[in-house]
């Protein structure tokens, strides 16, 4: 018999839910709350020693890699509004949290992919959900000190060229100098 307290499903268990999984979608929401950039990843068929050489990679770059249960994962995801993502979670999901730099991560994780092989489900920047063409588009894109380079090199352009335009007649005048200084010597 049920009590007032709690409630019986059909099967006679309590359909009250554990502490133990309470507290892992607190855990999960915290995550997502610290890192707005994720891919979700299938690491179906990996093997041990493959997952851990590929998490010691990602450790030494700072980035998590967690395995996640679907059910779990997808109230995380609907208590911080990011249902949009959940279409990704099916069947074996893990989520590279990538911090600040998604751009890094994919790249990372499409360099350690040659080895391993996990197979990228999807992802979510920028407040949206990515497909998995978009999220190897990003590991395509210049890193964020390769863009920065540019820019730099973009913005010295101008610059440069103005300083040789200025230093053009003064070179000029140089040049006569000195071949007036080499006819009167002469």
């Amino acid at each position: 018999m049920a009590t007032t307290t709690e409630q019986i499903d059909h099967k006679g268990r309590s359909a009250e839910p554990k502490i133990s999984k309470i507290e892992m979608v607190k855990e999960l929401e915290a995550m997502l709350d610290m890192n707005s950039n994720m891919i979700v990843t299938d690491y179906a068929g990996l093997s041990v020693e493959k997952m851990t050489e590929f998490r010691k990679k990602l450790y030494e770059e700072k980035l998590q890699y967690r395995v996640v249960k679907n059910t779990l994962f997808k109230i995380a995801l609907e208590n911080k509004n990011m249902t949009s993502l959940g279409d990704y979670i099916t069947g074996p999901s893990a989520i590279l949290f990538a911090g600040e730099d998604i751009v890094a991560a994919a790249k990372l994780l499409k360099d350690i992919n040659k080895e391993i092989g996990i197979k990228v489900k999807g992802g979510f920047a920028e407040g949206k959900a990515l497909s998995q063409k978009e999220v190897e588009a990003y590991a395509d894109l210049p890193s964020r000190p390769e863009l920065y380079s540019k820019l730099l090199g973009t913005m010295q352009s101008p610059m440069r060229g103005f300083v040789t335009v200025l230093s053009g007649p003064l070179a000029g005048f140089c040049r006569i100098l000195k071949q007036v200084a080499e006819k009167k010597g002469a």
